[in-house]
Protein backbone atom coordinates (compact mmCIF):
# COMPACT_ATOMS: atom_id res chain seq x y z
CA UNK A 1 0.00 0.00 0.00
CA UNK A 2 1.04 3.53 -0.73
CA UNK A 3 3.22 5.67 1.76
CA UNK A 4 0.09 7.47 3.29
CA UNK A 5 -1.39 4.40 4.24
CA UNK A 6 1.68 3.09 5.77
CA UNK A 7 1.90 6.15 7.99
CA UNK A 8 -1.68 5.66 9.16
CA UNK A 9 -1.34 2.04 10.21
CA UNK A 10 1.82 3.42 12.23
CA UNK A 11 -0.47 5.75 13.57
CA UNK A 12 -2.97 3.92 14.46
CA UNK A 13 -2.81 -0.16 13.66
CA UNK A 14 -2.35 -0.86 16.93
CA UNK A 15 -4.66 1.54 18.99
CA UNK A 16 -7.59 -0.40 21.52
CA UNK A 17 -9.91 1.93 19.69
CA UNK A 18 -13.40 0.26 19.77
CA UNK A 19 -16.66 1.37 19.35
CA UNK A 20 -19.92 -0.63 20.05
CA UNK A 21 -21.21 -2.47 17.40
CA UNK A 22 -22.70 -4.87 20.46
CA UNK A 23 -24.61 -8.22 19.87
CA UNK A 24 -27.90 -8.09 21.63
CA UNK A 25 -28.03 -8.59 25.66
CA UNK A 26 -28.55 -12.81 24.97
CA UNK A 27 -25.19 -12.85 22.86
CA UNK A 28 -23.38 -11.57 25.27
CA UNK A 29 -24.53 -13.66 28.16
CA UNK A 30 -21.57 -15.95 29.01
CA UNK A 31 -22.48 -19.33 28.83
CA UNK A 32 -20.94 -21.77 32.42
CA UNK A 33 -18.34 -23.36 30.05
CA UNK A 34 -16.64 -19.89 29.44
CA UNK A 35 -12.88 -20.34 30.72
CA UNK A 36 -12.02 -18.88 33.78
CA UNK A 37 -9.83 -15.94 32.98
CA UNK A 38 -6.76 -17.68 34.93
CA UNK A 39 -7.18 -20.20 31.84
CA UNK A 40 -6.87 -17.39 29.54
CA UNK A 41 -3.34 -16.78 27.79
CA UNK A 42 -3.02 -14.42 25.79
CA UNK A 43 0.66 -15.58 24.29
CA UNK A 44 -1.64 -18.69 22.14
CA UNK A 45 -3.18 -15.97 20.01
CA UNK A 46 0.26 -16.99 17.97
CA UNK A 47 -1.28 -20.01 17.11
CA UNK A 48 -3.63 -18.48 14.38
CA UNK A 49 -1.01 -17.50 12.05
CA UNK A 50 -1.70 -19.79 9.59
CA UNK A 51 -4.92 -19.11 9.40
CA UNK A 52 -4.59 -14.81 8.17
CA UNK A 53 -5.81 -14.22 4.72
CA UNK A 54 -3.30 -15.16 1.21
CA UNK A 55 -0.58 -12.40 0.98
CA UNK A 56 -1.36 -11.16 4.39
CA UNK A 57 2.33 -12.41 5.78
CA UNK A 58 2.50 -12.25 10.06
CA UNK A 59 4.87 -11.12 11.85
CA UNK A 60 4.67 -11.93 15.38
CA UNK A 61 6.09 -9.81 18.52
CA UNK A 62 5.54 -12.46 21.89
CA UNK A 63 3.72 -11.23 24.96
CA UNK A 64 5.18 -8.20 26.60
CA UNK A 65 4.62 -6.55 29.79
CA UNK A 66 3.73 -3.22 29.75
CA UNK A 67 6.65 -1.97 32.03
CA UNK A 68 9.09 -2.27 29.02
CA UNK A 69 7.33 -1.27 26.65
CA UNK A 70 5.46 2.70 26.23
CA UNK A 71 1.47 2.15 26.80
CA UNK A 72 1.33 4.19 23.72
CA UNK A 73 2.73 1.90 21.75
CA UNK A 74 -0.34 -0.17 22.19
CA UNK A 75 -2.78 2.62 23.12
CA UNK A 76 -3.57 5.23 20.22
CA UNK A 77 -5.09 7.65 23.39
CA UNK A 78 -2.61 7.22 26.07
CA UNK A 79 -1.07 10.27 27.87
CA UNK A 80 -3.79 12.61 26.85
CA UNK A 81 -3.55 12.54 23.46
CA UNK A 82 -7.46 12.22 23.23
CA UNK A 83 -8.79 16.43 22.91
CA UNK A 84 -12.54 16.45 22.31
CA UNK A 85 -15.11 14.11 21.35
CA UNK A 86 -18.11 15.14 19.86
CA UNK A 87 -20.84 14.00 21.41
CA UNK A 88 -19.14 14.09 24.92
CA UNK A 89 -20.81 11.58 26.13
CA UNK A 90 -18.67 9.12 23.84
CA UNK A 91 -15.87 9.61 25.07
CA UNK A 92 -15.40 6.47 26.34
CA UNK A 93 -16.80 4.71 23.61
CA UNK A 94 -13.26 5.95 21.96
CA UNK A 95 -11.34 4.75 24.79
CA UNK A 96 -12.62 1.95 26.85
CA UNK A 97 -9.94 0.03 27.33
CA UNK A 98 -6.74 1.52 29.75
CA UNK A 99 -3.68 -0.54 28.68
CA UNK A 100 -1.87 0.63 32.21
CA UNK A 101 1.36 -0.46 33.04
CA UNK A 102 1.35 -3.93 34.33
CA UNK A 103 -0.85 -5.02 31.50
CA UNK A 104 0.15 -8.07 29.37
CA UNK A 105 0.19 -7.53 25.37
CA UNK A 106 0.57 -9.90 22.20
CA UNK A 107 0.54 -8.43 18.91
CA UNK A 108 0.32 -9.75 15.47
CA UNK A 109 0.89 -7.50 12.44
CA UNK A 110 0.32 -8.72 8.97
CA UNK A 111 0.98 -6.83 5.59
CA UNK A 112 -0.77 -7.45 2.32
CA UNK A 113 -0.59 -6.30 -0.79
CA UNK A 114 -3.61 -3.75 -0.66
CA UNK A 115 -4.75 -3.86 3.06
CA UNK A 116 -2.98 -4.80 6.42
CA UNK A 117 -4.45 -6.33 9.31
CA UNK A 118 -3.12 -6.10 12.91
CA UNK A 119 -4.11 -8.10 15.73
CA UNK A 120 -3.35 -7.26 19.70
CA UNK A 121 -4.48 -9.77 22.79
CA UNK A 122 -4.56 -7.80 26.14
CA UNK A 123 -4.63 -8.97 29.36
CA UNK A 124 -5.25 -6.08 31.54
CA UNK A 125 -3.56 -4.85 34.95
CA UNK A 126 -6.95 -3.39 35.98
CA UNK A 127 -11.16 -4.52 35.49
CA UNK A 128 -12.59 -2.25 33.01
CA UNK A 129 -14.20 0.29 34.48
CA UNK A 130 -16.01 2.40 31.64
CA UNK A 131 -19.55 1.72 30.24
CA UNK A 132 -19.86 2.51 26.19
CA UNK A 133 -22.39 4.49 25.66
CA UNK A 134 -24.60 2.90 23.42
CA UNK A 135 -27.45 5.91 22.88
CA UNK A 136 -26.57 8.89 20.47
CA UNK A 137 -23.00 7.29 19.70
CA UNK A 138 -23.35 5.83 15.84
CA UNK A 139 -21.18 8.39 14.83
CA UNK A 140 -18.88 10.23 16.89
CA UNK A 141 -15.69 12.83 15.46
CA UNK A 142 -12.75 13.50 17.59
CA UNK A 143 -10.00 15.66 17.81
CA UNK A 144 -6.44 14.94 19.21
CA UNK A 145 -4.31 17.27 21.50
CA UNK A 146 -1.50 19.94 19.96
CA UNK A 147 -4.08 20.85 17.21
CA UNK A 148 -3.64 17.71 15.25
CA UNK A 149 -6.53 17.24 13.30
CA UNK A 150 -8.53 13.60 14.50
CA UNK A 151 -10.98 11.79 12.58
CA UNK A 152 -14.94 9.69 12.64
CA UNK A 153 -16.02 6.65 13.93
CA UNK A 154 -19.19 4.98 13.22
CA UNK A 155 -20.34 2.07 14.29
CA UNK A 156 -20.72 -1.37 11.86
CA UNK A 157 -22.31 -4.79 12.55
CA UNK A 158 -20.25 -7.10 14.92
CA UNK A 159 -19.25 -10.38 14.15
CA UNK A 160 -20.95 -13.18 17.13
CA UNK A 161 -18.59 -15.12 19.13
CA UNK A 162 -20.32 -17.95 21.62
CA UNK A 163 -19.67 -16.33 25.16
CA UNK A 164 -17.87 -12.75 24.56
CA UNK A 165 -19.00 -9.87 23.53
CA UNK A 166 -18.36 -8.25 20.12
CA UNK A 167 -17.96 -4.56 19.24
CA UNK A 168 -17.26 -3.10 15.39
CA UNK A 169 -16.59 0.19 13.93
CA UNK A 170 -14.96 1.30 11.18
CA UNK A 171 -12.54 4.71 11.66
CA UNK A 172 -11.56 7.33 9.32
CA UNK A 173 -8.67 9.92 9.83
CA UNK A 174 -9.55 13.57 8.77
CA UNK A 175 -5.40 13.47 7.95
CA UNK A 176 -5.75 10.42 5.06
CA UNK A 177 -9.52 10.96 3.73
CA UNK A 178 -8.38 8.00 1.36
CA UNK A 179 -7.70 5.10 4.31
CA UNK A 180 -10.08 3.71 6.24
CA UNK A 181 -9.99 1.00 8.94
CA UNK A 182 -12.49 -1.41 10.08
CA UNK A 183 -11.82 -2.85 14.01
CA UNK A 184 -13.47 -5.89 15.09
CA UNK A 185 -13.15 -6.27 19.03
CA UNK A 186 -13.79 -9.31 21.42
CA UNK A 187 -14.04 -8.52 25.50
CA UNK A 188 -13.82 -12.05 26.71
CA UNK A 189 -13.92 -10.89 30.29
CA UNK A 190 -13.68 -7.67 32.43
CA UNK A 191 -9.66 -7.93 31.89
CA UNK A 192 -9.12 -9.93 28.45
CA UNK A 193 -9.59 -7.98 25.12
CA UNK A 194 -8.44 -8.88 21.44
CA UNK A 195 -8.60 -6.19 19.07
CA UNK A 196 -8.47 -6.94 14.70
CA UNK A 197 -8.05 -3.91 12.79
CA UNK A 198 -7.62 -3.38 9.01
CA UNK A 199 -6.56 -0.51 7.51
CA UNK A 200 -6.98 -0.26 3.54
CA UNK A 201 -7.68 2.24 1.10
CA UNK A 202 -11.57 2.91 0.29
CA UNK A 203 -11.27 1.60 -3.20
CA UNK A 204 -10.07 -1.78 -2.55
CA UNK A 205 -12.07 -4.89 -0.62
CA UNK A 206 -12.22 -5.63 3.11
CA UNK A 207 -9.92 -9.34 2.96
CA UNK A 208 -11.96 -11.90 3.89
CA UNK A 209 -12.97 -14.15 6.76
CA UNK A 210 -11.90 -11.63 9.18
CA UNK A 211 -14.72 -12.48 11.46
CA UNK A 212 -13.38 -15.73 11.51
CA UNK A 213 -9.97 -14.66 12.03
CA UNK A 214 -11.27 -12.83 15.48
CA UNK A 215 -13.19 -16.02 16.39
CA UNK A 216 -10.16 -17.85 16.08
CA UNK A 217 -8.12 -15.50 18.01
CA UNK A 218 -10.65 -15.67 21.03
CA UNK A 219 -10.41 -19.87 21.00
CA UNK A 220 -6.75 -19.60 21.04
CA UNK A 221 -6.55 -17.54 24.02
CA UNK A 222 -9.23 -20.06 25.51
CA UNK A 223 -7.11 -23.05 24.22
CA UNK A 224 -10.00 -24.33 22.13
CA UNK A 225 -8.54 -23.50 18.84
CA UNK A 226 -7.68 -26.15 16.08
CA UNK A 227 -7.11 -24.82 12.42
CA UNK A 228 -10.28 -26.15 11.39
CA UNK A 229 -11.78 -23.66 13.34
CA UNK A 230 -10.88 -20.77 11.05
CA UNK A 231 -12.56 -20.67 7.60
CA UNK A 232 -9.64 -18.06 6.19
CA UNK A 233 -8.22 -20.06 3.62
CA UNK A 234 -4.38 -21.01 4.34
CA UNK A 235 -1.18 -19.20 3.53
CA UNK A 236 1.46 -21.57 0.99
CA UNK A 237 4.33 -20.03 1.20
CA UNK A 238 6.02 -17.73 3.33
CA UNK A 239 8.63 -15.16 1.91
CA UNK A 240 9.55 -14.56 5.70
CA UNK A 241 11.70 -17.79 5.47
CA UNK A 242 13.49 -16.10 3.27
CA UNK A 243 15.88 -15.63 5.99
CA UNK A 244 17.01 -19.13 6.38
CA UNK A 245 18.91 -18.99 3.48
CA UNK A 246 21.10 -16.24 5.21
CA UNK A 247 23.92 -18.74 5.84
CA UNK A 248 23.77 -20.37 2.04
CA UNK A 249 25.66 -16.94 1.04
CA UNK A 250 28.70 -16.94 -0.72
CA UNK A 251 32.05 -17.39 1.77
CA UNK A 252 32.88 -13.92 2.65
CA UNK A 253 29.36 -12.25 2.53
CA UNK A 254 27.31 -11.82 5.70
CA UNK A 255 23.83 -10.29 4.42
CA UNK A 256 21.55 -8.20 6.40
CA UNK A 257 18.14 -8.95 6.26
CA UNK A 258 15.63 -6.52 5.61
CA UNK A 259 11.90 -7.82 7.47
CA UNK A 260 8.78 -7.86 5.26
CA UNK A 261 7.24 -4.64 4.32
CA UNK A 262 4.48 -3.54 2.59
CA UNK A 263 5.53 -1.77 -0.55
CA UNK A 264 3.90 1.32 -2.42
CA UNK A 265 2.99 1.44 -6.54
CA UNK A 266 5.89 2.93 -7.01
CA UNK A 267 8.34 0.69 -5.70
CA UNK A 268 6.65 -2.12 -6.98
CA UNK A 269 7.37 -0.66 -10.72
CA UNK A 270 10.91 -1.24 -10.12
CA UNK A 271 10.33 -5.56 -9.20
CA UNK A 272 12.00 -7.88 -11.13
CA UNK A 273 14.10 -4.97 -13.48
CA UNK A 274 16.91 -6.40 -15.35
CA UNK A 275 18.61 -2.71 -15.12
CA UNK A 276 17.45 0.29 -14.20
CA UNK A 277 14.13 1.65 -14.19
CA UNK A 278 14.65 4.81 -16.79
CA UNK A 279 14.79 3.33 -19.88
CA UNK A 280 16.08 5.41 -22.70
CA UNK A 281 17.18 2.96 -25.50
CA UNK A 282 17.37 -0.65 -26.82
CA UNK A 283 18.00 -2.70 -29.37
CA UNK A 284 17.09 -4.32 -30.73
CA UNK A 285 13.88 -2.51 -30.00
CA UNK A 286 11.45 -5.80 -29.89
CA UNK A 287 13.54 -7.31 -26.94
CA UNK A 288 12.68 -4.50 -24.24
CA UNK A 289 10.11 -6.50 -22.17
CA UNK A 290 13.29 -8.79 -21.61
CA UNK A 291 14.55 -6.41 -19.42
CA UNK A 292 11.48 -6.95 -16.78
CA UNK A 293 10.66 -10.59 -17.55
CA UNK A 294 7.76 -10.25 -14.25
CA UNK A 295 5.72 -6.92 -13.86
CA UNK A 296 3.95 -6.13 -10.98
CA UNK A 297 0.84 -3.64 -10.72
CA UNK A 298 -0.60 -2.55 -7.34
CA UNK A 299 1.17 -3.01 -4.10
CA UNK A 300 2.83 -6.05 -2.53
CA UNK A 301 4.84 -7.05 0.13
CA UNK A 302 8.50 -7.68 -0.08
CA UNK A 303 11.59 -8.61 1.88
CA UNK A 304 15.40 -8.99 0.85
CA UNK A 305 19.04 -10.38 2.29
CA UNK A 306 20.64 -7.82 1.33
CA UNK A 307 25.13 -7.37 1.18
CA UNK A 308 26.13 -4.04 2.18
CA UNK A 309 27.96 -1.76 0.36
CA UNK A 310 29.12 -2.32 -2.94
CA UNK A 311 32.73 -3.02 -3.44
CA UNK A 312 33.93 -6.25 -4.44
CA UNK A 313 31.62 -9.50 -4.41
CA UNK A 314 27.98 -9.11 -3.19
CA UNK A 315 24.81 -10.16 -3.51
CA UNK A 316 21.19 -9.50 -3.01
CA UNK A 317 18.52 -11.78 -2.55
CA UNK A 318 15.20 -10.02 -2.88
CA UNK A 319 10.99 -11.81 -2.35
CA UNK A 320 7.65 -10.00 -3.45
CA UNK A 321 4.62 -11.23 -2.73
CA UNK A 322 1.61 -9.89 -4.41
CA UNK A 323 -1.81 -11.11 -5.94
CA UNK A 324 -0.77 -8.92 -9.33
CA UNK A 325 2.46 -10.48 -10.39
CA UNK A 326 2.78 -11.79 -13.92
CA UNK A 327 5.23 -12.92 -16.54
CA UNK A 328 5.73 -11.40 -19.71
CA UNK A 329 5.67 -12.83 -22.79
CA UNK A 330 9.41 -12.95 -24.64
CA UNK A 331 10.79 -13.27 -27.87
CA UNK A 332 11.88 -16.60 -28.81
CA UNK A 333 14.85 -15.92 -31.01
CA UNK A 334 16.50 -12.52 -31.55
CA UNK A 335 17.02 -11.15 -28.19
CA UNK A 336 20.37 -13.76 -27.10
CA UNK A 337 22.45 -10.05 -26.54
CA UNK A 338 20.72 -6.35 -25.92
CA UNK A 339 22.22 -3.06 -25.92
CA UNK A 340 20.38 -0.91 -23.69
CA UNK A 341 21.00 2.53 -22.37
CA UNK A 342 19.01 3.89 -19.25
CA UNK A 343 19.77 7.04 -17.18
CA UNK A 344 23.52 7.04 -16.21
CA UNK A 345 24.25 4.19 -17.19
CA UNK A 346 24.89 1.82 -20.80
CA UNK A 347 25.90 -2.02 -21.25
CA UNK A 348 24.37 -4.96 -23.06
CA UNK A 349 22.19 -7.88 -21.70
CA UNK A 350 22.70 -11.31 -22.21
CA UNK A 351 20.44 -14.48 -22.00
CA UNK A 352 21.14 -17.11 -19.58
CA UNK A 353 20.70 -20.52 -19.23
CA UNK A 354 18.05 -20.22 -15.84
CA UNK A 355 18.23 -23.17 -13.23
CA UNK A 356 15.01 -25.72 -13.52
CA UNK A 357 13.12 -25.58 -10.57
CA UNK A 358 9.76 -27.68 -10.65
CA UNK A 359 6.38 -25.65 -10.61
CA UNK A 360 8.15 -22.31 -11.45
CA UNK A 361 9.20 -19.82 -14.34
CA UNK A 362 12.89 -19.06 -14.38
CA UNK A 363 14.78 -16.64 -15.83
CA UNK A 364 18.56 -15.28 -16.05
CA UNK A 365 20.77 -12.90 -17.52
CA UNK A 366 24.50 -11.24 -17.16
CA UNK A 367 24.69 -7.26 -17.71
CA UNK A 368 28.00 -5.88 -18.68
CA UNK A 369 27.57 -1.96 -17.67
CA UNK A 370 29.28 1.03 -17.91
CA UNK A 371 28.07 4.30 -16.08
CA UNK A 372 28.33 7.50 -16.97
CA UNK A 373 31.24 8.28 -15.19
CA UNK A 374 33.29 5.78 -16.49
CA UNK A 375 33.37 3.18 -14.40
CA UNK A 376 32.37 -0.64 -15.67
CA UNK A 377 31.28 -3.91 -14.43
CA UNK A 378 29.48 -7.03 -14.70
CA UNK A 379 26.08 -8.33 -12.96
CA UNK A 380 23.98 -11.86 -12.56
CA UNK A 381 20.46 -11.54 -12.47
CA UNK A 382 18.33 -14.87 -11.76
CA UNK A 383 15.37 -15.16 -11.08
CA UNK A 384 11.60 -17.14 -9.95
CA UNK A 385 8.11 -16.52 -10.13
CA UNK A 386 6.53 -19.49 -8.12
CA UNK A 387 2.54 -20.18 -7.56
CA UNK A 388 1.58 -16.76 -9.51
CA UNK A 389 2.33 -14.38 -6.81
CA UNK A 390 5.64 -15.43 -5.65
CA UNK A 391 8.78 -13.59 -7.09
CA UNK A 392 12.49 -13.98 -5.95
CA UNK A 393 14.69 -12.41 -7.19
CA UNK A 394 19.17 -13.10 -6.73
CA UNK A 395 21.60 -10.41 -8.26
CA UNK A 396 24.99 -9.21 -8.20
CA UNK A 397 28.65 -10.27 -8.84
CA UNK A 398 31.36 -12.64 -7.67
CA UNK A 399 34.89 -12.78 -8.12
CA UNK A 400 34.43 -14.07 -11.62
CA UNK A 401 31.67 -14.70 -14.01
CA UNK A 402 32.24 -18.90 -13.49
CA UNK A 403 31.58 -18.34 -9.96
CA UNK A 404 28.59 -16.14 -10.03
CA UNK A 405 27.09 -18.49 -12.73
CA UNK A 406 27.43 -21.39 -10.33
CA UNK A 407 26.88 -20.13 -6.73
CA UNK A 408 23.64 -17.17 -8.03
CA UNK A 409 21.52 -20.01 -9.13
CA UNK A 410 22.25 -22.81 -6.52
CA UNK A 411 21.26 -19.70 -4.32
CA UNK A 412 17.99 -19.27 -6.14
CA UNK A 413 16.95 -22.94 -5.39
CA UNK A 414 17.76 -22.72 -2.24
CA UNK A 415 15.87 -19.73 -1.66
CA UNK A 416 12.65 -20.95 -3.50
CA UNK A 417 12.78 -24.13 -1.15
CA UNK A 418 12.84 -21.75 1.61
CA UNK A 419 9.99 -19.90 1.30
CA UNK A 420 8.09 -22.96 0.23
CA UNK A 421 9.22 -24.42 3.37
Amino acid sequence: MGSRIAAFVVASCTAVVVVVGCSPSPRNAAPTTTPKIADYDISRVSEIASAFPPGHVPQMTPKQRVDSILPSEVDRFADGKLSSVDPPQCRSLLRPVDVSVGSDVARIYAPGPTSDISMMAVKLAAPLNADIPVQGCDHVGYTLDQGQPGGTVERIEAPHIEGAKTQAITYQASADPVAIAVEYTAFLSDRVVITLRTTRKQDTPEPPGLSELLGAAVAAVRGTYTPSQSKAPLVKYDINRLADVKDAFPQGITPNVIPARTSGDIDTVKIGLVVGPTLISVDPPQCEPVLQPVRQSGGAIMTALDTPGRDGPHVVVGASQSDHLSPVELPQTGCEHISYSVEGEHGTVDRLVPPTIDHAKTFAFRTQYTYDYGTSGTRHFYSALIDDNIYITVRGQLDSDVESEQALPELLVKAVAAVRG
